[in-house]
């Protein structure tokens, strides 16, 4: 094998590994750790720290949530300014 043969295949290796395509296959899930709950609490303290466990159960679905719709959102404009160059494409050329 040529060395340009093997650089030729190692770049084409690291572009499908890189591509926005194969990036966005897996969903990702929270990493949230949902608090337990004990069938009858034992005191005001228990009490205090399950409540403090589900406000920082819910911040972190909130931010989880959060990021999720800022990706989606910089999803969607991408789509949306793929779809002006191809519509100012058309037009530029009169393909319409």
């Amino acid at each position: 094998m040529t060395n340009k043969w093997i650089a030729g295949l190692l770049t084409l290796i690291v572009a499908a590994m890189t591509s926005p395509a194969v990036a966005d296959t897996l969903a990702l899930s929270h990493t949230c750790t949902q608090p337990y709950k004990p069938d009858q609490f034992i005191d005001n303290e228990q009490v205090a720290m399950f409540n403090e466990s589900v406000a920082e159960f819910k911040q972190c679905i909130a931010s989880f949530a959060e990021q999720q719709h800022e990706a989606a959102a910089l999803h969607r404009r991408a789509a949306n300014e793929a779809i002006d160059a191809w519509n100012r494409f058309v037009e530029d050329n009169g393909l319409n």
